[in-house]
């Protein structure tokens, strides 16, 4: 995780914190119920969202969002994402299917050209 995540993440929450010290206190914003609501809420809203293949793989997402490994060369990627629509509005969205087999590049070939 890089150092603007960390002071991104510590601050927000020490702002918040911060705001319910200097009004009523703390004690009054710390429920059970409704922090139940609230977490395990999202969660299963997650659930309905997204198929079971897709949350079991939540936790390997979450960690490439925490701790990114891909340093990518953005004017060379850039560049192919500018052929590549380029390619796509000349020949139509299909002719990409061809690039994308051949693809280099660890970001673009684990990821769909055309949302398929």
């Amino acid at each position: 995780m890089d150092l603007a995540s960390v002071i991104g993440i510590v601050g927000a929450f020490g702002l918040i914190v911060a705001a319910m010290a200097m009004g009523v206190g703390i004690g009054a914003y710390i429920d059970p119920q409704s922090v139940l609501i609230v977490v395990l809420g999202s969660i299963m809203t997650l659930f309905i969202s997204y198929k079971m293949d897709m949350m079991t793989k939540f936790h390997k997402v979450f960690m490439i969002a925490i701790k990114p490994n891909y340093q990518p060369n953005y004017e060379e990627l850039i560049k192919k994402l500018v052929d590549y629509a380029t390619q796509a509005r000349r020949d139509g969205i299909l002719s990409l299917e061809s690039a994308a087999a051949n693809e280099e590049d660890e970001f673009l070939k684990k990821r769909s050209f055309y949302g398929g």
